[in-house]
């Protein structure tokens, strides 16, 4: 039974999942290709022929041939960072299915259980989502291979979700009754900012919101001080989450400074985000409020964003950077290895990455959980 968490970021495709017993995790790019012409997929081939399956990731669907992850980069794929993810949720889950089946040496036909953190903007649609996955998944090619999968079980749940658990579980161990508190999840990804209010232990979608800003917003005002053009922008992306201002643009033989763009864009983002928090997180705030936070870009502000909560009155005790979840990530990073693993080799599961897992790795032992439950019943 192959078990399969997927957090669909766009800046990175991140997964949990376990076969044959045992937690690993699976990273890919997030671009997607429109469909491809025979020709296109003949280079990508070529191009790719020893890389590993995540990293030279096609699929063919109802006749369509289509680029995942890196492979889609070099043939005109984007992140689809405008789009709601929904859109994208079945070609990136039949690519994740397929590269696990690969790397794992599955049989062709198998059975999996899955999971889906999805926005709570796009939540209405969830269902829809995993039937569309669930019917796809039952007749597809990757790289060549047809596979034929069934999927019994296929969870979603709401971005945060899996914090909100993970705060929730420490409460208890504390003796501290959960439902008793407000849980504020604060999810800073580099698309959107969200913030996931839960009361009595049930999310409520009218006080929550997934409509705050990006990082990714910000890229342009620090890219116009330095002239960086928009084709660069992934670049300057990965330079602001790295820290590391030193850049080689398209066009360009010598690496470029990108220090005052990068100054620059950190503080458009952090304005926008506060003005963000003021109009939609304060609001919420008590004294029984749980503060958790996530999110690859939540440590590039974290100066700014601890001192705007003790301005709240928010002590560290109610505060969380789901330091609990981490250590488990952690410990399960020990017992797999990192060396050339489903994707561990471009990156490491270590600061930052484990703070930008945290949500799924607890999401994925609920879905641990509920795929128990439904085996046994």
């Amino acid at each position: 039974m192959l078990q399969v968490l997927v957090d669909y970021g766009h800046s990175l495709t991140k997964v949990v999942f376990s076969v044959h017993g045992r937690i690993d995790y699976l990273f890919m790019q997030p671009a997607l290709t429109s469909p491809l012409m025979k020709e296109q997929l003949q280079l990508l081939k070529l191009h790719n022929a020893n890389a590993e399956p995540e990293d030279a990731a096609w699929l063919e669907l109802e006749n369509e041939i289509r680029a995942v992850g890196s492979a889609a980069e070099n043939f005109g794929g984007d992140t689809g960072a405008d789009e709601r993810k929904e859109r994208r949720a079945a070609f990136k889950t039949l690519a994740v299915l397929g590269a696990i089946q690969e790397r794992a040496d599955l049989p062709q036909q198998f059975e999996a259980h899955i999971g889906l953190l999805l926005p709570m903007t796009e939540f209405v649609d969830a269902l829809r989502v995993c039937q569309k996955i669930q019917d796809a998944a039952a007749q597809f090619s990757f790289r060549d291979r047809s596979l034929t999968l069934s999927i019994p079980l296929c969870k979603p749940y709401p971005e945060g979700f899996g914090l909100f658990l993970g705060r929730r579980s420490e409460l208890s161990l504390q003796n501290i009754a959960p439902d008793s508190r407000t849980f504020l999840i604060l999810m800073l990804g580099h698309r959107n900012a969200s913030i996931l209010v839960f009361q009595n232990g049930q999310p409520q979608p009218g006080k929550s919101t997934s409509n705050g800003p990006g990082f990714r917003e910000a890229i342009a005002s620090g890219a116009s001080v330095q002239g960086i053009l928009s084709r660069d922008y992934n670049k300057l992306l990965s330079a602001f989450v790295s820290q590391n201002p030193t850049v080689v643009l398209a066009g360009e033989s010598q690496a470029r400074d990108v220090s005052e763009a990068l100054r620059v864009g950190q503080a458009t983002y952090w304005g926008q985000l506060e003005s963000f928090l003021i109009n939609h997180f304060v609001r919420h705030v008590d004294s029984t409020c749980e503060v958790v936070i996530g999110g690859g870009a939540s440590q590039l502000i974290a100066p700014e964003l601890l001192g705007f909560l003790k301005g709240l009155g928010i002590s560290p005790s109610r505060l969380s950077f789901g330091e609990g979840i981490q250590r488990g990530i952690s410990a399960c990073s020990a017992v797999a290895p990192s060396a050339n693993r489903f994707g561990h080799n471009q990156f490491a599961v270590e600061e930052p990455l484990n703070l930008r897992l945290v949500d799924a790795f607890a999401a994925f032992q609920h879905l641990q959980r509920q795929s128990l439950s439904a085996i046994n019943s």
